[in-house]
């Protein structure tokens, strides 16, 4: 059996990514910075989650090609 780093990574980034998404959408609205709005950190957040989502799914298929070998 081997270690597959995707699949860490892959659960870091979706966690992170989705931790971001809320504080963008939860967080205090006062402590919003001029020059990085609350937008910045929802598309990043989303963007990290889905880069993770992709990872995790690349380390779904190889484990499963590994399977059928």
């Amino acid at each position: 059996m081997h270690f597959d780093i995707r699949l860490p990574i892959g659960t870091m980034f979706s966690l992170l990514g989705l931790m971001l998404v809320g504080y963008a959408i939860g967080g205090d609205p006062a402590a919003t910075h001029v020059l990085a709005p609350r937008a910045i950190d929802a598309g990043w957040g989303a963007v990290m989650f889905i880069f993770g989502g992709l990872l995790l799914v690349l380390a779904r298929r190889h484990r499963r090609a590994q399977h059928a070998r």
